[in-house]
């Protein structure tokens, strides 16, 4: 079976909305634990608008715009933007299941409109 590629996370979703319910960071794993320094973002992300299956989308962000805080601040999910999402598809090896890998370069706060005072949160 060959890899199937998608740049577009409301392809995906089915879905114009898409909304994030965790967000940590990526640290390596090391002798048992987490070290310093971040080297990226890891957001839980529920599509709306297919059968609400989640997906987890890493990014290469220091800073999260994204908090808990926010997420839980507004009954647990917050609608997202996503910029430059790369999704593939693969099977695995041994099982022959199909894999998702997901990266993008930002996840934000989806915004009404356009104007930075509108966000949703």
């Amino acid at each position: 079976m060959r890899n199937l590629t998608l740049t577009s996370l409301q392809t995906l979703a089915n879905d114009q909305t898409v909304l994030c319910t965790k967000v940590e960071p990526i640290k390596d794993f090391v002798d048992g634990h987490y070290v310093e320094p971040i080297k990226g973002q890891k957001y839980e992300c529920v599509l709306t608008g297919n059968g609400y299956d989640k997906i987890t989308i890493k990014t290469e962000e220091i800073f999260s715009s994204i908090t808990m805080e926010m997420i839980e601040s507004n009954n647990g999910a917050i609608p997202v933007e996503v910029s430059n999402f790369v999704c593939k598809i693969y099977a695995d090896r041994k099982t022959g299941n199909l894999l998702v890998s997901a990266k993008a370069s930002t996840v934000q706060p989806a915004m009404e409109g356009g104007d930075d005072d509108d966000r949703i949160f």
